[in-house]
Order: structure tokens, then sequence, then C-alpha cells
């Protein structure tokens, strides 16, 4: 409990052997993830990092989306609701609307006068969506996998030389190798029975599907 008396929730993967991982939300309802005590990094840094790329990959995890159009006498479906795009006017190079950003009248009646005859939303209950994932992109300084993996490289080894290969690597042992994190057989039948998933008993190490199901459920 925060002092101001907000509820934080957190996840934590204690292994068999090895460091320690960590999934926490902030007072903000901002979302990070940790090993063995090291910097904390947004969690939109590091699925960036895993290869979803974009804004609107990284939504795609999580939420299913829909489609709407936009016009100057219609736009009443799209207003109200969270876009699943960032859209940039071509002309001006304007950010028009931002993914996982409220879309309102006046960002509506923007994406009228700049042409854009629909947009990509969330399927979600905006009133009962703390925008975890929405609130988590403003505090990611990467915009793509290769910067993401840059950024995590910089504070594992800061002042070492980086290429494109080096930064997975880095990437790859601090969270993904069962010597620096070894669930054991129980380990993995715990993570399987409480995230629902169905990874053989072997699978010792940690997934990209593990984190994924642990910030779902977070978020």
């Amino acid at each position: 409990i925060h002092p101001n008396g907000k509820r934080l929730y957190a996840a934590r993967i204690i292994p068999y052997r090895g460091s320690w991982v960590e999934i926490n939300l902030d007072v903000n309802d901002i979302m990070y993830v940790s090993s063995d005590g090291r910097k904390k990094l947004p969690v939109t840094t590091f699925l960036r990092a895993l290869g979803y790329s974009t804004d609107e990959d990284i939504l795609k995890l999580f939420y299913e989306f829909d489609t709407v159009s936009i016009s100057s006498r219609s736009y009443a479906k799209a207003q109200g609701k969270l876009s699943a795009q960032t859209v940039v006017d071509q002309e001006s190079g304007e950010v028009l609307v931002s993914a996982s950003e409220e879309i309102t009248e006046a960002v509506a009646l923007k994406l009228v006068e700049a042409g854009i005859k629909e947009i990509k939303i969330l399927k979600t209950d905006i009133a009962k969506d703390i925008r975890v994932i929405g609130n988590t992109f403003k505090k990611d300084v990467t915009k793509s996998t290769e910067e993401a993996l840059a950024k995590i490289h910089a504070m594992v080894r800061p002042g070492e030389a980086l290429t494109p290969e080096i930064a997975a690597n880095v990437m790859e042992k601090m969270f993904f190798d069962a010597k620096r994190c070894d669930l054991a057989e129980v380990g993995r039948f715990m993570l399987n029975q409480r995230l629902k998933l169905d990874e053989p008993p072997t699978q010792n190490a940690l997934t990209p599907k593990d984190f994924i199901k642990i910030i779902d459920y977070l978020a």
C-alpha cells in the first residue's frame, strides 16, 4: 500500500537457482520489469526488445481492435474511444493522436480535417481501463526493437561497444538464460498453473510468453 492509500500490484519470479525477476506497477500505474535488483525498465521497452517494435504491435498483445469510420458528419463512434494507432498528418508531420490516447471531439475533428477516413480503436471500456500500457508508453523513450535493445545494453553494460548481435545477446542472457534464472520443473509447473500455460516441464528458463502473460495479468 502506497502512503497515499493506493494499492500497488507486483509479480515476483523466484527461481530454484539464480536471479529474481520482478514486474511491478508504480503509483502512476506505470509498469516496470527488473532482474536481480538492477535498474527498472518500462515493460514496453522490454516488449519492443522482444520484437514487438511499434506501439500498435504491443497493444495487439493485450487488446482486441476495431475499425471505425470518420467523417465530418459522423465521428461519434470514434469519440470517447482509445486509439489503437498513432496517426500523423502526412503534410505537417503533426501527431494527431497517439496509440492508446483518448479520441476527444477535438482530436476527432483534427482527424477529419487531415482527411483520415477511418481509425483503429481498442475494444475496451474506457471507464474501467486504467491504461497501464498507455501510461507506460509515456515513460518509454524507445520507438523500435533496435532502440530498445540498445537501451537494455546501455543499462547492463554501459560504455561497452554495441552491435545488434551483442545487444540481443545481453537481452537473452539477462532474462531467458536458465543458467541465470533456473525455474526447475517445480517452478515451471507452478508458473504454468498460475498463468494457464502449457510449457513443457523441461522448459526451465523463462520465455517471452511468460512475461506477456504476467504483464497481461497485472495490467
